[in-house]
């Protein structure tokens, strides 16, 4: 472990995390001139909390596709092999990954839910499998499980979060709304049950 934090990682990490932090932040801002679908008194709404926990691992994920497909551009060119083939897919998934962002930070409409959810598995466990099958080599079963997690994960999220429904006004904002309007009846029918015995009581 301590070989692992030698000043040259803490250096390599700190610059990493500067280069997601900056346009994080920056889209941070971006989305909060961007009023929410359905914004409900008392429920989180806009980019923030695990939403822009999201929106930082995608940008991460953008960084590390840019600086792996420099670094194999120099290889091949060095072993003079260079294909631009090898440099589309992770092309597409930046895009993908792109387009996500897009969606996240400037619209605010139910169905970029479905969007992203899909390019989730897209970019995640189905370009694992097909880039395998494609390239006819050896399943990396490492980064299909670890990809299926994070698409998992990130699909539950999205489907019952309470600050993606007011956000982009989802289906689900309604069921919230039901679920409030049930509660508060049944707190009034408590309280009036409760004056009732009160009075015969006095």
């Amino acid at each position: 472990m301590a070989d692992f934090f030698t000043l040259d990682v803490l250096i390599a990490l700190t610059f990493l995390a500067i280069i997601v932090a900056c346009p994080t932040y920056a889209l941070y801002g971006i989305s909060r001139a961007r009023p929410s679908a359905r914004p409900l008194p008392g429920l989180p709404h806009g980019v923030g909390g695990w939403l822009l926990l999201f929106v930082a691992t995608i940008v991460l994920s953008i960084v590390m596709l840019v600086l792996e497909s420099i670094n194999l551009y120099q290889v091949l060119s060095e072993l003079d092999r260079w294909n631009a083939g090898l440099l589309c897919p992770p092309a597409v998934i930046i895009l993908l990954y792109i387009y996500c962002t897009y969606l996240i930070v400037w619209v605010r409409k139910p169905f970029i839910v479905k969007h992203i959810v899909v390019v989730l598995w897209v970019v995640g466990p189905l370009s694992t499998l097909l880039l395998a099958f494609m390239a006819g080599i050896d399943l990396n079963y490492e980064a299909l499980i670890r990809s299926s997690i994070y698409a998992t994960v990130w699909t539950a999220y999205f489907a019952l979060s309470k600050r993606v429904a007011c956000t982009y006004g989802t289906p689900a904002v309604d069921n919230i709304i039901a679920m409030a309007r049930k509660m508060a009846e049944a707190q009034a029918h408590v309280a009036k049950v409760k004056a009732q015995e009160a009075k015969k009581q006095n």
